[in-house]
Order: structure tokens, then C-alpha cells, then sequence
């Protein structure tokens, strides 16, 4: 346990260290103004992480973005000649990035999620959690998440929702574990798709989105970070919940490298944990390598700050690669 509690307050300082690399990020802390635009005091305004000051009032981002939409960078205070901002290098592009050209997305009915919340203590990987982190934390963790029960198979699968960002339902992921050890059980047939039971959905009808995405939107201000699996999202925010975790459901699982998933992101700093394993075994390109090159092309094309961490590449560097991600080190697993 100790061993875990020194690993949470690293990739504390990770996320933390992370946001200082930038000279002007938007402020963490939940402390809101009046905005420019729409006179709501929902600004989040610039700070110079250099000195600690706020940058001038006029200088943030509306949480409102649908109704509003406000956003005053720093870079945009620079191009007007105000003094202080001489040295401010733009660490993101801004190019015009045109409109999915997808048919219109079918969404589920929020009366899905509702239906699905009866019992869900009794799937097995509730079990698991309640066991291993108590049943406060654990309930905590699934109602933030809106953990649900699938009644396929034995009836113990959790539904993981993937709710966008504007809280519309694109599906529930089904999975089944081991109430004992946590671990998923593997095979044919051992994840699928709500939406996949449902009479006029077709097998991907529409684009699938971050595990957690909903999340952004209701802790506008605070810092984000993105992992593979939805197991290490909750656990990781059971033991930091000041931090948004989201999840992609495997490397590329999302569509991660696709601007209709990753724009959500945008305006936010954002850390990415992959896994400690391999992306590719013949070219030997490792999950952290993958994920470099695909938050690099990220960052050219949406606002915000995003970065790769590599401690578990310099945690695990001397052991061989089975694909173990933070939960697996935090939990003494790896």
C-alpha cells in the first residue's frame, strides 16, 4: 500500500510537472468569472505558470462553448502588443479542420442507462471493486460513470456507457470479469455493444467516443488524462479524483487518431498513460511510441496542451511487456 500511495503522488507531480512545461495554461482550480460574451460567470481565465499570476481578465475560455463559445488565448493577447507577453511562444496550430462528413449519429435513449443501473452492484466487476476499495468509493466511482448490468449471458456483465461530451449515449460496452481478481475474462463473445441488441441500430451507427467523455463537461477546469482501459479510468479515479480519467478501450479503440473523437479534448490539458506494452511485435513500436506519434499530430490540429508521460516506461523499463498499465503498478499488480 505505501508502494501505491508513492505512485499516486508521482504521477500527481507527473500531471502537475506536465502543465508547468507551458507558460500559460487555463486555471485548474474550480474559481470562475464573469465572461466577455455572455455575462455568465463561467470563465476560466489564463495563468502564467512562470510567475503564478492570472493573465488580463479578459483572457479565458467559456465554459459555455456550445451557447457561448468565448475563447481569448494567450496568443491572442500577444498579437495585440500587450507588454509581458514578448516571449510567449504558441505551443498549438489552429487550422481550420473541416466538418465530419458522417450521416447524421443515432443516439441511445438516456432510458437505457436507467433501466441498466437496477442492481448493478451485483455484476462481478462491482465485486471486485467494492471488495477491493470498500463500497463507498466503489459506488462513488460507479455513479460518476454511470456503471450499468447487462442482462446477456449470466447477467453479471458491466456496461460501460460511452456518453459524449454534449451527453448524448453512443453505446455501452459490455464486459465481463473475474469477481475475485478483477481480471477480464478473455475469448469469443466476451465484449460487446449495446446497441448491437437493439432492433434498427446497425453495428456501428455512429462514431464511438471516450469512456468518461461526459465527465469533461461537468469539471470544465479540471486536468485531464486519457488511458487504454475503462477499468484503469475508474480505479485511477477512486485513488485521484481530482482528475478527469478517460478511456479509449484499447490502443486505438475509440478511434483515437480520429478528429470526431479527440476535438472533445480541445482547450484542455490532457496527459496520455499508455500501456507498458507493444503496439506493434514485428516493427517493434511500443504503445508509448504509437501513442507519441498520434497525441504529436493531435497537437497540431487542436488547441491545448497534451503530452505522452513515460513513467511507466521508466518504472517498468528493465521488465518485459505485458501490456501493464497504471492500475496494474499503483495496485502492486505489475
Amino acid at each position: 500500500m505505501d508502494y501505491g500511495l508513492c505512485l499516486i503522488d508521482l504521477l500527481t507531480n507527473d500531471l502537475l510537472t506536465t502543465m508547468t512545461t507551458f507558460r500559460y495554461s487555463l486555471d485548474a482550480t474550480s474559481k470562475k468569472n464573469n465572461c466577455p460574451q455572455c455575462g455568465n460567470k463561467t470563465l476560466v481565465r489564463y495563468k502564467d505558470n512562470k510567475t503564478g499570476e492570472y493573465l488580463p481578465q479578459d483572457a479565458g475560455r467559456c465554459d459555455r462553448e456550445n451557447n457561448c463559445g468565448y475563447h481569448k488565448t494567450p496568443k491572442m493577447i500577444a498579437d495585440l502588443g500587450i507588454s509581458g507577453f514578448g516571449d510567449y511562444k504558441p505551443t498549438y496550430l489552429h487550422p481550420k479542420i473541416p466538418k465530419s462528413q458522417n450521416p447524421e449519429m443515432l443516439y441511445l435513449s438516456l432510458s437505457y442507462i436507467e433501466r441498466c443501473e437496477n442492481s448493478f452492484t451485483q455484476t462481478h466487476f462491482m465485486q471486485w471493486l467494492i471488495g477491493t476499495f470498500g463500497n463507498n468509493k466503489a459506488i462513488r466511482a460507479a455513479k460518476e460513470y454511470l456503471i450499468g448490468r447487462s442482462k446477456q449471458k449470466d447477467g453479471r456483465g458491466c456496461i460501460f456507457w460511452q456518453i459524449d461530451i454534449d451527453c448524448n449515449v453512443r453505446t455501452g460496452k459490455i464486459m465481463h470479469y473475474n469477481p475475485t481478481t478483477g481480471k477480464r475474462i478473455k475469448g469469443d463473445g466476451s465484449i460487446s455493444f449495446v446497441h448491437a441488441y437493439i432492433q434498427g441500430f446497425t453495428k456501428h451507427p455512429n462514431q464511438l467516443c471516450f469512456f468518461g467523455e461526459h465527465l469533461l463537461a461537468m469539471h470544465p477546469s479540471r486536468p485531464v488524462a486519457v488511458v487504454e482501459s475503462e477499468k484503469t479510468a475508474i480505479v485511477c479515479f477512486i485513488l485521484m479524483p481530482h482528475i478527469v480519467w478517460l478511456a479509449t478501450g484499447g490502443l486505438n479503440g475509440c478511434g483515437l487518431q480520429n478528429y470526431a473523437v479527440y476535438k472533445a479534448l480541445a482547450g484542455r490539458h490532457v496527459t496520455f498513460y499508455p500501456d507498458y506494452g507493444f503496439a506493434n511485435k514485428k516493427t517493434g513500436k511500443t504503445c508509448y511510441q504509437h501513442w507519441l506519434e498520434t497525441v504529436n499530430t493531435i497537437s497540431e490540429k487542436l488547441h491545448g496542451s497534451f503530452y505522452v508521460s513515460d513513467v511507466l516506461e521508466k518504472l517498468l523499463y528493465d521488465k518485459p511487456r505485458n501490456d501493464e498499465d497504471i492500475a496494474d503498478v499503483v495496485m502492486g499488480l505489475a
